[in-house]
């Protein structure tokens, strides 16, 4: 199984077409340009996810937007995704802002769907939170998703994405986490994957969310 793309044209949809759909499938990104849809499955159908050793519905946030998260040993993460072992990366949860909304990333080094051997894929998933029942829902905001160099370089490679509000993905949750979205094709995976480029230093890459 891995996370597929749907790619509808927005101007041909009928009113009412996500009602039509499956609810796993009514998650969706409309990226800015051009504007195409992207969903993640249920997180159970994953069960070879990194955690670091820990449960992911029980970690604690580490901090609030933006969002920095540095994930080390790189190369031997690539590696462990391209043989099917360790296919995704979870970063730990965090808030928006204080006393807002808990997300995290899904990160797949060998990317997944339409990405899969050819990029980084990055998914979004809003979490059940402290402060759910004081936030607007559905989320509307916009949220960026970058890759920092990590030498000498303005050279960031960032995706900036915007919630559809009918979408699942982006209203209060009602278990641990909702369905994710994002997107599959974040950056090409030979843009990153050895230690020549600018994105990586010292076997690690960072990723900035906000």
């Amino acid at each position: 199984e891995s996370e597929a793309p749907w790619e509808w044209e927005q101007q041909k949809l009928e009113p009412n077409w996500i009602d039509k759909i499956p609810e796993e499938i009514a998650a969706v990104w409309v990226r800015e340009k051009p504007i195409d849809t992207y969903q993640d499955i249920l997180p159970q159908e994953f069960p070879n996810e990194l955690q670091s050793g820990e449960d992911e519905e029980i970690r604690e946030p580490v901090g609030l937007a933006p969002f920095t998260w540095k994930i080390e040993n790189w190369m031997e993460k690539i590696k462990s995704a391209k043989e099917e072992k360790i296919t995704r990366l979870v970063s730990p949860p965090f808030y928006s802002g204080l006393g807002e909304y808990k997300m995290k990333l899904r990160i797949y080094p060998n990317g997944d769907g339409i990405g899969k051997g050819n990029y980084v894929s990055a998914f979004f998933v809003i979490c059940k939170g402290n402060y759910d029942d004081k936030v607007p829902w559905p989320f509307s905001r916009k949220v960026t998703i970058a890759i920092e160099p990590l030498k000498d370089s303005l050279n960031i490679h960032k995706e900036t994405l915007k919630p559809y509000p009918r979408s699942a993905c982006y209203q209060r949750p009602t278990t641990s986490e909702n369905i994710a979205s994002g997107t599959p094709k974040l950056i090409r995976l030979n843009y990153i994957e050895n230690e020549q480029s600018i994105f990586v230093k010292d076997n690690a890459i960072q990723i900035r969310v906000e």
